[in-house]
């Protein structure tokens, strides 16, 4: 029953959150990225979305995530960690409700026949509000059950939780180091600090420990808390893991201090005499409230503590964690796994693998414009060379295309929302044409190889003015959506720039190919292969024109 009732309060927990989640995903987002332009912003920030979605491990996978997508900086990261600390003392004082005279049980059948009763309207925001009812409802019936499976009678050597924590009482200091071990390995497994207060609460409550044990498990709570933000930064990127450490040392930092001979049992005594005369609606829950006091306390004067070193507690982070080491070219699938019960988030580190690929597409033609660069005398030793690495990165490409496909359907069947269906579908798109752009590119090169290898002679001269003017116009393009899209951006304005790029590319086509048609049928031009092979190069340009196109037609911010 013990073990149910906890899977029951997890699973209504977990439930309500995602639900809350979901329904005011957009604007958390919003919340998160714009909320920190200073230390104290960003511990409100990180409060707020705590204290609304009650669950720090998902506020801390968000902020990995931001981090990993370089919305946030370490400094900002730091700050909103430390409010999601002060944010979950929230749910220390959810679960002591149930102690107080209202019969929360009766309430929660009710907000489950709600729940249950919007999950089947149309509307997709009320069934997320009927999602979260249900969740409420779960979590309580859940502590219910908690509660009669610890009774507070019977407290003898038969009762085995009993028996099982008065093993660890009467030892001093040992005791509490042992309690704050049990808190943090409690914490670790079951991946919610939320459960694992609710259980010591329980405890607590029904005379298994006292304050002093209790006190000491919530501590550990405190560290236990932050491996899932540790198992999120695993693949991500080197910032990352500078958040997820930083989030870790800061608790253990924190416990630390709070467990000092001349601190930990001052701060008892500061918790008895502030919990001295509680109201009657907490009668019988006294211990609780205390250990709601103490977690909130804790939390808030570690808070207070760090505050004003962030910036240097930042450096200490760069300090310990060292300079990046050449990052793996790929490791979406790894991350996006972590944080796929967040469709949202998982949709960014999306977005920003997708940039990545951008680039590596910039990067090819770049190359591609090599050739036409190259003096005479330098061509036949060099395009061999400038042809491989071409085709190696066109291969980069196409992986790239398949793992971010691949993770993206995967997010479709997680019911995601209409909105980040859309969003999805956007993706997908985008990333086809990257990879249509990164196939014309080794389009090129091998035609530009083939008119080597067979000796048909130079197609192309410094000359042809308009030849030069196609490719300095798609470099304009890539930079206009690679370097000048951000969220600062006109997005209208910068999509019709767009289109009168694009309308200057077909026009500069159409020129060539006209011309070239012109030359031979003129008989001016003596290899007709060669000029053949040419007007295939530049059609490979055009296309490469319409496939930005396509792509800013598509853009829209996330944010």
């Amino acid at each position: 029953m013990l073990l149910g009732g906890l899977g029951i309060f997890i699973y209504g927990m977990k439930l309500m959150s995602e639900s809350l989640e979901k329904a005011s995903g957009d604007n958390l987002k919003i919340l998160l990225s714009k909320m920190t332009s200073n230390r104290f912003l960003g511990v409100l920030t990180g409060f707020l979305i705590t204290a609304i979605i009650q669950s720090s491990s998902a506020t801390t996978v968000m902020v990995v995530s931001f981090v990993n997508a370089g919305l946030i900086n370490l400094i900002q990261a730091i700050s909103i960690i430390m409010g999601a600390n002060i944010g979950t003392t929230v749910t220390a004082w959810i679960v002591n409700i149930t102690n107080f005279k209202i019969d929360i049980v009766q309430l929660s059948f009710i907000a489950a026949f709600l729940g249950v009763g919007f999950m089947f309207l149309p509307n997709n925001n009320i069934k997320t509000w009927g999602g979260f009812l249900v969740g409420f409802a779960i979590l309580f019936i859940g502590l219910n059950f908690l509660k009669e499976a610890i009774p507070r009678k019977e407290l003898t050597s038969s009762n085995t939780v009993y028996h099982f924590f008065q093993m660890f009482e009467g030892k001093g200091y040992i005791s509490i180091i042992i309690y704050v071990l049990i808190g943090t390995v409690f914490t670790m497994i079951l991946q919610s600090s939320s459960a694992t207060m609710a259980f010591t609460i329980t405890l607590i409550n029904a005379g298994y420990l006292s304050l002093e044990s209790g006190v000491a498990m919530v501590l550990g709570e405190n560290i236990g808390t932050t491996i899932t933000a540790f198992l999120a930064s695993i693949p991500a990127n080197h910032t990352a893991k500078k958040a997820a450490l930083s989030h870790t040392l800061f608790n253990v930092i924190g416990v630390c201090w709070v467990l000092l001979p001349f601190v930990f049992p001052n701060m008892l005594k500061l918790i008895n005499l502030l919990t001295g005369n509680l109201p009657f609606i907490f009668k019988g829950s006294e211990c609780g409230v205390k250990l709601a006091f103490f977690h909130s306390l804790f939390n808030i004067s570690n808070t207070t503590l760090f505050i004003g070193f962030v910036p240097f507690y930042a450096k200490f982070i760069d300090l310990i964690m060292g300079k990046a080491r050449k990052e793996e070219k790929f490791k979406l699938r790894l991350f996006s796994m972590s944080l796929i019960q967040t469709p949202d988030l998982a949709l960014l580190e999306a977005q920003n693998k997708i940039k990545n690929m951008s680039l590596i597409v910039k990067d090819m033609f770049n190359k591609t414009c090599d050739f036409f660069e190259e003096e005479k005398e330098k061509k036949n030793k060099d395009i061999s060379i400038t042809s491989k690495s071409v085709k190696e990165m066109e291969k980069e490409i196409d992986q790239y295309r398949t793992e971010i496909s691949q993770f993206l359907f995967t997010l479709l069947k997680q019911n995601a929302s209409e909105k980040t269906a859309e969003n999805i579908n956007y993706l997908l798109e985008e990333t086809r044409n990257w990879e249509w752009i990164s196939d014309c590119c080794k389009n090129i090169a091998k035609l530009v190889k083939k008119s080597t290898e067979d000796d048909l002679g130079i197609f192309y001269t410094k000359k042809e003015e308009n030849f030069r003017d196609i490719i300095d116009t798609l470099s304009n393009f890539f930079d206009l959506i690679i370097k000048e899209y951000n969220p600062t951006t006109d997005l209208k304005k910068l999509k019709e720039k767009g289109e009168e790029l694009e309308e200057r590319i077909n026009v500069l086509y159409k020129k060539m190919r006209k011309k070239t048609i012109s030359d031979m049928s003129k008989k001016k031009i003596k290899n007709i292969t060669s000029a053949l092979l040419f007007m295939e190069v530049i059609q490979e340009f055009e296309h490469i024109g319409d496939a930005l196109k396509y792509i800013l037609r598509g853009h829209r911010y996330f944010f």
